[in-house]
């Protein structure tokens, strides 16, 4: 073999080493990006609960009140119209906290496609990385001979 070509191969190696330390950069980038994306998924889901929490405590302070209104007046708050005006205090609590729940499940669910999406770039990245340093091995292999 002559200086040549074991110069040529050598360079070949080290561009190599070079890309593959590039390639293994771009993936832990990827993967931190997918991360941060999994965490903000996790964060928004606990706002969301925290807030239907925040809406159903609200919820029990009207009805509360309503109630105690009711006594003040002389109504029986467990019959009738006033019966019906609690069911509908609380039924419009519920909704308005399960509405937050699902938006912000909603919205979480778009942070964890794009997690997948980067988790997969760094996936596609590393096989293309080994395919093309398999490759690049081939090649400079059948130039030996």
């Amino acid at each position: 073999m002559c200086v040549v070509e074991t110069a040529e191969i050598t360079s070949a190696i080290l561009q190599n080493i070079l890309n593959v330390k590039k390639t293994e950069n771009q993936i832990e980038a990827y993967n931190n990006q997918a991360k941060a994306l999994s965490d903000n998924a996790a964060m928004e889901r606990q706002a969301g609960l925290e807030e239907a929490r925040k809406i159903r405590l609200k919820t029990i302070l009207q009805m509360g009140n309503t109630q105690a209104k009711s006594a003040a007046g002389n109504i029986v708050s467990n019959s009738g119209t006033a019966l019906d005006v609690l069911d509908t205090t609380k039924m419009n609590g519920d909704i308005e906290a399960l509405s937050v729940v699902k938006n912000s499940e909603i919205r979480a669910k778009k942070y964890i496609s794009q997690s997948d999406l980067y988790l997969k770039k760094a996936r596609m990245t590393k096989e293309n990385m080994l395919f093309n340093l398999v490759s690049d091995a081939v090649y400079e292999t059948k130039n030996l001979f």
